[in-house]
């Protein structure tokens, strides 16, 4: 299995993941009124949106927390990004997962850990796009635990156990 194939996989599952999470949300009506579940969704999102502007070398524009009247609107826009994501993955070669990547927000290392921060591949980033992804995500389902809800078993072997699921 080459780096591409594993990145699309994790990407597969992400997106899977992120389905199952939503589905909680949306049949769950009193969860639209609380404030760190739509944060929590929207930083995902937000992530995901801006690391492929990067990828593709776009102007970083984006939509603003308080634009979205509500989760619904999270999730569509979310979905579009999916749809533009798996498009650059479908025409991103293997080359190009090597290329070194600037992150505009990277500077900030320096000033908190005290050190330059050292170059990172798209490789890298995708990868970090994956697990910041999960790591959001299980503070969603803890979120979604605390106001009684059950939340979705999302993890990459059930993902795997159930033959790789669509979102």
């Amino acid at each position: 299995m080459n780096d591409k194939s594993i990145i699309k996989n994790l990407f597969k599952h992400m997106q899977w993941a992120d389905a199952e999470v939503w589905k909680v949300v949306e049949q769950s009506p009193t969860i639209e009124n609380d404030k760190k579940i739509k944060l929590l969704l929207y930083h995902i999102h937000l992530v995901q949106f801006l690391f492929l502007k990067i990828w593709k070398n776009e102007k970083l524009d984006h939509p603003k927390e308080d634009e979205f009247n509500n989760l619904i609107e999270i999730r569509e826009w979310s979905k579009e990004n999916y749809s533009e994501l798996n498009n650059f993955l479908d025409e991103c070669g293997e080359n190009q997962l090597e290329k070194i990547v600037q992150i505009p927000w990277a500077k900030g290392i320096e000033k908190k850990f005290g050190r330059e921060p050292e170059q990172v591949t798209m490789k890298d980033t995708m990868l970090q796009v994956a697990t910041h992804s999960n790591y959001h995500r299980a503070q969603a389902n803890m979120k979604l635990r605390e106001l009684g809800y059950d939340p979705p078993s999302v993890d990459y072997i059930v993902w795997l156990w159930l033959g790789k699921p669509k979102p």
